[in-house]
């Protein structure tokens, strides 16, 4: 019996919409012998399939010809998400630490931190893009990826494909429920500063959690990427304005500048990596991004949509850090919006901007929540339901709740959110896409030198996320242990 699967010698396709089911009607001709294949799929109504493809035609199968969805993403609607998720309020952070290796460590370092997340994110769109080819699908989830990866990789280890992807599902929902939790709990603290400072009082920060509650729920109902694009452009650019405005502050009085921590200690390299790394990590909307894009074949290429994003973000990285390191020296203070000057209303004014903006940040997070548990984990519920709408709002709606919940009960957020990004940033952004890599290759070009070359560069990259993964567990179990002992002796 010859399957959809199988590659063909020559295939036509048709297809026709059903009206009264979210199918459609394929109809395979295989030339080969004639025989004629109907196949019902559950594909949505908004694909095109693009040109046919045959194995020893002229024509050789290409992913970024098929799967095309109408209402999809722009280039810039692209760009402008990567940017908005990427050098969000997180960045304020950043300078802190920055100044800790010193500023000309941190600036050489930053560039370098950048280029090889970019890269990593490169090698594993490109190895989806080898993936897509060999099993004719137009497109991949992230742990489709790793799936088909060990599924494709040497029989001694494809049984790990299931756990694999169990594992990709585990970790971007800790990843993304803990930034949103974090996010949800920053956003009510900015409030609360505000609202005590204006009215002299001292209201607990669990009222505005209360408060926020109903903005974040109904922001986050929205379905659509490409509806979020211009939330998304409103965010970078309230974002670039208070860049500038803390720029604004930094560079009004070059005299008090502090050149003298050049170089900081080494041992806080290791830590200066993973902050830098947890804050860039958006690997989970990268593939959806590429997925949703109306020419997908610009998001990876040379003067595509990763480049463009992570060159503006680099620079944006380096100057800001760089900056604030050099204005106010060992005196930075954990966000820099805590060193503007209290008494001018522009610098009053930053940080309910800073709120602003973490609060469009949340149907983004949302979104990689959903898609995780939605169209991947309840996929098969997702085919079945008649009502499916309705089920992705009710799980949207839990979501959002349990993310209350969360925030509300953790005594202490941050340690929560450093502890499982730290390892999660390591699993996702590292040590996967280092070994999706190598399993692609060796599919592909296992008898070829190259492959040892490839199997070394890799292992470098899984070695450095495991020192990675030590570190942070480390300062995390640290300063969970003396903050308890500073709780214990008040």
């Amino acid at each position: 019996m010859i399957t959809i699967s199988e590659r063909l010698d020559s295939i036509n396709t048709n297809y026709n919409s059903n009206n009264n089911q979210n199918k459609m009607e394929i109809t395979v001709d295989v030339s080969k012998n004639g025989t004629f294949i109907n196949y019902n799929t559950s594909l949505p109504k908004s694909y095109e399939f693009a040109s046919t493809s045959n194995k020893s035609g002229d024509k050789i199968y290409d992913p970024y010809d098929y799967g095309k969805i109408k209402n999809s993403m722009s280039f810039w609607g692209s760009v402008f998400h990567i940017y908005f998720m990427s050098a969000g309020v997180t960045l304020l952070n950043i300078p802190f630490i920055f100044i800790s290796v010193g500023y000309v460590n941190g600036f050489l370092l930053m560039f370098l931190i950048i280029y090889f997340y970019a890269y990593n994110i490169h090698t594993l769109l490109s190895s989806e893009y080898e993936l897509c080819k060999l099993k004719g699908v137009p497109n991949l989830s992230y742990s489709e990826i790793v799936y088909q990866a060990f599924k494709n990789g040497p029989s001694q280890i494809q049984w790990f494909a299931s756990y694999g992807r169990f594992i990709s599902h585990i970790v971007f929902l800790c990843v993304w429920f803990g930034r949103g939790c974090y996010g949800f709990f920053l956003v009510s603290q900015i409030i609360q500063t505000i609202y005590n400072n204006l009215f002299h009082q001292n209201i607990e920060i669990n009222i505005f959690l209360y408060i926020m509650f109903l903005p974040v729920y109904l922001i986050s109902m929205i379905r659509k990427l490409n509806y979020l694009v211009p939330s998304s452009l409103v965010g970078s650019l309230i974002h670039s304005f208070i860049f500038i405005v803390i720029l604004y502050y930094a560079l009004t009085d070059p005299s008090s500048w502090h050149f003298e921590n050049k170089f900081g200690p080494m041992q806080n390299i290791p830590l200066f990596i993973g902050t830098v790394l947890f804050n860039l990590n958006i690997t989970g909307i990268i593939v959806p991004l590429k997925n949703e894009m109306k020419n997908p074949k610009k998001f990876n290429c040379k003067y595509g949509v990763l480049s463009l994003s992570y060159t503006l973000i680099a620079f944006l990285f380096s100057v800001f850090s760089l900056v604030c390191s050099l204005r106010y020296g060992t005196n930075l203070r954990s966000s820099v919006i805590k060193n503007l000057p209290s008494d001018h209303f522009l610098a009053q004014l930053i940080p309910m901007l800073a709120a602003i903006t973490m609060t469009f940040q949340s149907p983004l997070m949302v979104y990689i929540i959903v898609d995780v548990i939605w169209n991947n984990i309840l996929k098969e519920t997702k085919k079945k339901t008649s009502h499916p709408i309705l089920w992705e709002s009710l799980l949207r709606t839990a979501i959002i709740v349990l993310g209350f919940i969360i925030t509300y009960l953790l005594p202490n957020i941050s340690i929560f959110l450093s502890f499982s990004g730290t390892i999660c940033t390591s699993i996702d952004s590292l040590i996967f896409p280092a070994t999706i890599e190598i399993l692609v290759f060796w599919k592909t070009n296992k008898h070829n030198c190259e492959f040892k070359r490839v199997l070394f560069k890799n292992f470098l990259r899984i070695l450095l996320a495991v020192i990675l993964m030590i570190t942070g567990i480390t300062d995390c179990y640290n300063e969970f242990f003396s903050s308890n002992t500073k709780a214990r002796s008040t």
